[in-house]
């Protein structure tokens, strides 16, 4: 259909200059490839950023190709990294950063459940009971750690509602709180219900996690980007975190960008922050599993700013995220 509308409707010669001045002619008759070779480095090379497309999109096309669509029209993407790997380079390739970074805020400035198709996992909301920046988290880990086991409906994957939350009792958490989250979650395409659609569920209704809510919780923690871009819109119990988050906030608003030192530096707040709140948790419920949600959450931030710091390759799935 692209190429179809472009036969129809584009110029035959295709121009446009990039910010070091050199400009890129195309002719008409090669804007199939232009497409073609951008589609494949985003949805079949060999690497993470089609494995993080593939799981979002689930089996929904017409989402695969909205994300497709928002990722070359975003002004977060330069058109030296398109240009550099439509003709064959490498030097400015597009970056798997680069793609979360999209994702997350498309073409707004900041990410947010309007802006992008990536959810923060470390948000609650203010009007939950006794919520916390884990609820999320534990309710994910809950079912990736399941999703091979048979519920009470006798399918794979699928709980009910009522025995999540009671199996998150221990940590604390109060059913109606989780019922909230599991509502969020479900809007949000991170679980399916077993009525299949995703409006909302009761505690009767049984859930399991989605490939989206397997990624989120996998792979998206364990990258700077994702948790950097996570942190507007996170709710901190912490006044005195919340205030050093908004100075780091106002700082990229002021110049439109933030270096990605200084997002390692925001990153390392945050992990002293969930550090700490997960060791409280601990504190106030003693028969918290040692293997939970927050612990892997806080071993991924780790890896992510040991990654960084280091100056290592973006990390793969590897033995540190084989317990999920």
């Amino acid at each position: 259909m692209s190429l179809e509308y472009l036969s129809a409707h584009a110029q035959d010669v295709q121009t446009y200059t990039l910010k070091t001045g050199f400009r890129i002619t195309y002719p008409k008759s090669e804007l199939g490839t232009f497409l073609r070779e951008l589609y494949l480095e985003l949805f079949e090379r060999r690497h993470n950023v089609p494995r993080i497309l593939e799981a979002l999109a689930g089996w929904d096309v017409r989402k695969a190709l909205e994300m497709f669509v928002s990722i070359i029209t975003s002004g977060h993407l330069s058109e030296i990294a398109i240009t550099s790997k439509v003709i064959g380079g490498s030097a400015n390739a597009i970056k798997e950063h680069n793609v979360l970074k999209i994702l997350m805020r498309t073409d707004y400035r900041f990410a947010s459940d309007h802006s992008g198709v990536i959810t923060n996992i470390f948000l609650f909301d203010r009007d939950w009971q006794k919520p916390d920046n884990f609820l999320l988290i534990e309710t994910l880990y809950f079912l990736v750690m399941n999703r091979k086991r048979t519920g009470q409906i006798g399918l794979e994957g699928y709980w009910t509602c009522r025995h999540l939350a009671e199996a998150l009792e221990r940590f604390g958490y109060i059913p109606v709180d989780t019922l909230l989250a599991l509502n969020y979650l479900l809007r949000r395409q991170l679980i399916t219900a077993d009525h299949l659609n995703y409006r909302e569920v009761s505690f009767d209704d049984s859930v399991r996690i989605s490939a989206s809510g397997f990624m989120h919780l996998r792979i998206l923690p364990t990258r700077l980007e994702y948790l950097f871009g996570a942190l507007p819109t996170t709710p901190f119990l912490d006044g005195h975190t919340a205030q050093r988050m908004a100075e780091y906030v106002k700082r990229e608003n002021s110049r439109g960008y933030l270096p990605a030192v200084e997002k390692a530096r925001a990153v390392e707040v945050f992990y002293s922050y969930l550090f700490d709140l997960n060791r409280t948790i601990r504190a106030k419920q003693p028969f918290v599993p040692a293997n939970n949600g927050a612990t892997l959450a806080l071993r991924q931030i780790n890896s992510a700013l040991q990654n960084y710091w280091h100056k290592t390759r973006e990390p793969e799935p590897g033995s540190e995220l084989d317990l999920v």
